[in-house]
């Protein structure tokens, strides 16, 4: 994946949780996305760097790799692409392991 930012309207979604998933994507497609899911983290870091797309959302706990991991192989690939981390804890301490992930 390039450093620059995307021109692409695709959004890649990673997540394990095939309802989420599919809400989340249906949510982006009837915002005019085209969204992209990938249920691990290998799998999305694979698409995220063929596809380069606009925006990733990431779950943090996946089964297998964690989202922290995600982010961490994403931003050592160069990546610039915004990347959001979705997680059920609100503890800063968790925020901030986040964004030292490199989600935004």
């Amino acid at each position: 994946m390039t450093a620059a930012l995307s021109d692409s309207s695709c959004i890649l979604v990673v997540e394990t949780d095939e309802l989420l998933a599919s809400n989340v994507s249906s949510d982006l497609k009837e915002s005019g996305y085209e969204a992209v899911i990938a249920q691990d983290a290998a799998s999305g870091l694979r698409q995220a760097t063929e596809l380069q797309p606009l925006l990733v959302v990431v779950d943090r706990m996946l089964s297998g790799e964690s989202g922290l991991w995600f982010c961490t192989k994403l931003r050592a690939l160069g990546a610039r692409v915004p990347a959001l981390m979705l997680m059920a804890r609100d503890a800063v301490e968790d925020r901030v392991a986040c964004l030292e992930a490199g989600a935004d």
